[in-house]
Parts: C-alpha cells; structure tokens; sequence
C-alpha cells in the first residue's frame, strides 16, 4: 500500500489539472459556472485534505501507520465519492451532452484509480467502487430533455473527452515506462545469470586441469617411487643379512617414506 499511496500523492497536480477540466465541461453543460466550480472547490478541498492523510501515512512509522493508513484509504474514498456524485447529477441535469460527460468523468475516475493504486487491491477496490457504481445507476436515471445550448453542451463533452484521453495517454505511457523497466530488469539479470554461469564454467574447467594434473603427477611419482621401495626392500633385506643393523633401519625409513608418499 506504500507504493500505491506514493503514486497517488505524487499525482496530486495531474488530478487537479483534470478536475480542472472537468469543472469547466460540467460548468459548460449545466450553463452555470458557479455549479461547476462550486463543485471543483469541493472536489480541490477533499482532494487536499486526502493528501494530506497520504503525507501523514507516508511519514508515521511504527503501530500508528495502520490507523494512518485506514484514514487515508477512507479519504481518497470520500473524494472519489464526491468526485463522483457529480456525474449522477450531470447524467440527470445535463441532458445527452450530460449523460456523456458524466459517463466519461466516471470512466476517468476507474482509470485514475487503476493507474495509480494498482498495488493495493484493496485500496483500489474501495475507491473505485464509487465511479463504478455511478455507472450502474446511471442507465436507470431519469433522462432530462430540456433545451440545451448546443455548443455548450459540444464543448462540455469535449472537456470530457480530453479528460478521459489524457487519463488514457497517462497510462498507456505509464505502462510502457513499466515494460521498458522490467525488461531492462529481465535482461540485467539474464546477464548476471550468464555471468555466473561462464564463472561457474571457469571454475569447472580449472578444477577440471587440476584434477588432471594431479592424475598425472601422481602417476609420474608413482612409479618411480615404486622403483624405490623396490629397491630399498632389497637393500633392506641384504643389510639385515649381513648384520649391518643401522643400515637396514636406515633403508626401511626410505622404504616407509617412499611408502607414505604414495
């Protein structure tokens, strides 16, 4: 949930610069600036205030961030809420050009959430419950047929559909940035991997030559030493026979020597 809620405290200016938007569509289909920015002032306050929470969870250590976690999930849920409320009342209010700006701000609100709080499932369910239920509700609402100024209505829907394609710009970016880094990722460790294999195979070949060299060593000594234990034994043998005691000790030390050589 950390990650998630770093990513949503650090798009706290894009959010606002796309509610900004949306603030001025829904003013342009209602035909009251003041019902959509007095609705933008609520949406900038929640907002700020979720922030806030977000900063607060990011900085408490210890027991204390899990209450500081759970005040913040409730209060990203309660901007989304407010957020979305506004699309019921532009879907019912607004007539057609209504319905679609408020089916596009409910749309950009269930992106919003995927692309930045898609590493806290639960996070992410709770706050995108409510955009997803505005978009249950709205099929069901009444449709107001009221005359409409045309080309506000137009330009109220073109406000949505910017919004909602620069949501969408957002993430198909945000999504590439993160297939470029784990494939950077997968061939970095591909790399170490085949590093570690060439290591390993290096070290395979010279304990190979070694073993090999020892075999041969080995086999070179051991026939000349053969050769000396041979003749030490002899020589030990003809010494005892003549009582020459000090000698035949002296040939059985090199045949013991000889002997532990092998």
């Amino acid at each position: 949930m950390l990650a998630a809620a770093r990513a949503h405290v650090s798009s706290l200016r894009w959010r606002m610069g796309i509610g900004t938007l949306f603030a001025l569509g829904a003013s342009f289909v209602l035909e009251s600036f003041a019902a959509g920015f007095g609705w933008f002032l609520a949406v900038m306050l929640s907002t700020g205030f979720d922030a806030m929470l977000g900063h607060s969870y990011l900085e408490t250590r210890g027991k204390t961030r899990n209450s500081s976690g759970a005040l913040f999930l409730w209060g990203c849920a309660f901007s989304v809420i407010v957020f979305a409320a506004m699309t019921l009342y532009l879907a019912s209010a607004g007539g057609g050009p209504g319905r679609v700006l408020g089916v596009l701000m409910a749309a950009s609100s269930l992106v919003s959430v995927m692309l930045f709080l898609f590493q806290a499932p639960v996070f992410m369910l709770v706050t995108a419950a409510p955009a997803a239920v505005c978009l249950l509700i709205m099929p069901f609402l009444a449709f107001e047929h009221g005359i409409h100024n045309e080309l506000y209505g137009a330009a109220g829907a073109a406000c949505g559909v910017a919004g909602f394609l620069a949501y969408v710009v957002r993430a198909a970016l945000y999504n590439g940035r993160m297939v470029t880094g784990l494939r950077t990722a997968n061939r970095a460790a591909k790399e170490r991997q085949m590093d570690a294999e060439a290591r390993q195979l290096e070290a395979e070949e010279a304990n190979r030559a070694k073993s090999e060299f020892l075999a041969v060593m080995t086999h070179e000594l051991r026939t000349p030493l053969n050769a000396v234990i041979g003749y030490s034994e002899i020589i030990q043998e003809d010494m005892a026979a003549e009582g020459r005691k000090e000698l035949a000790d002296d040939a059985s030390r090199i045949t013991g020597s000889a002997r532990h050589l092998l």
